[in-house]
């Protein structure tokens, strides 16, 4: 009797953690857009850590290179080039 009870907790538990994860998911997602990186296209990067009134992206940077791995080579100057994982690039849409 006791077993079927903890199960019983076990289960529920179980479906309610895989329903805030769902929802955690879907909330994240919802702050995505779906963008297609293409080299010669013009990106953001994003500074993580900037002082209290810096701007918080450097750019707008080529893209010299799209990697299959999730990663981008940007042209910063004429012979230096950066690579960044594509989370820390924003598509430039103005420039």
């Amino acid at each position: 009797m006791l077993s079927a009870l903890l199960a019983a907790n076990l289960e529920a538990a179980r479906g309610r953690r895989q329903q805030l994860a769902n929802e955690n998911l879907a909330r994240a997602n919802a702050k995505r857009t779906e963008y297609n990186y293409s080299a010669g296209g013009k990106v953001m990067m994003v500074e993580y850590d900037p002082t209290k009134l810096e701007v918080h992206t450097r750019g707008p940077y080529r893209l010299a290179r799209i990697f299959t791995s999730g990663a981008a080579r940007a042209q910063r100057r004429p012979h230096v080039q950066e690579a960044a994982s594509i989370r820390k690039l924003l598509p430039c849409r103005g420039a």
